[in-house]
């Protein structure tokens, strides 16, 4: 299951949660980010209310910053 599929500056976002059952919990939320099909490394944990717009942000941050995959 995909929560968000973004591209940006060339490169696809997808965030995805820890495991199906992950989706369907309530607070907080985790999800793993993909950036051009290659996770980050970890996973992320925020309220569900922020979780998609945090992690969105932790990706451009990491796309504009050059570091795909570095904690």
């Amino acid at each position: 299951m995909i929560l968000l599929r973004k591209a940006y500056r060339g490169h696809y976002i997808e965030i995805r949660p820890v495991s199906p059952q992950a989706a369907d919990r309530a607070l907080p939320g985790r999800a793993l980010i993909w950036i051009d099909g290659e996770p980050l490394d970890g996973d992320f944990a925020c309220p569900r209310a922020t979780l998609l717009p945090a992690l969105l942000k932790v990706a451009t941050d990491r796309i504009d910053a050059g570091s795909l995959h570095q904690a």
